[in-house]
């Protein structure tokens, strides 16, 4: 399975939101549908979302670059 987007609007978060919807999503995605693993892409601007994903037990599995002109 693989996230293309996700939202918590600001003044939501820090409130585990995050969290719960992840934890359900996982339960979902394994038990219901029977996803062995669950991919997305963060921003390297947004060290907020990488603590969250890594905290989650999501792993680096690859690293985006790119160069402004």
């Amino acid at each position: 399975m693989f996230i293309y987007h996700i939202l918590i609007e600001e003044t939501y978060r820090g409130q585990g939101y995050a969290t719960a919807v992840f934890e359900k999503l996982e339960r979902v995605a394994s038990e219901e549908l029977g996803a062995t693993s669950i991919g997305l892409s963060v921003f390297g601007t947004n060290p907020d979302a990488q603590r969250l994903y890594k905290r989650l037990g999501f792993q680096e599995a690859s690293i985006a670059m790119n160069k402004q002109l």
